[in-house]
């Protein structure tokens, strides 16, 4: 049995870390420091 991704798992991968580095990582520390929901994020994740 081949557990490889396909092609469209790996792109799908890659732009789901490609965001949370851009758009996530920045943020998450003062978010959370703060108690911070951002809808505004989670809008573009939609």
């Amino acid at each position: 049995m081949d557990f490889s991704l396909t092609d469209d798992q790996v792109a799908f991968r890659q732009t789901a870390r490609q965001f949370a580095q851009k758009e996530l990582k920045p943020n998450a520390a003062e978010w959370d420091r703060n108690s911070h929901f951002p809808i505004d994020i989670i809008k573009k994740i939609w």
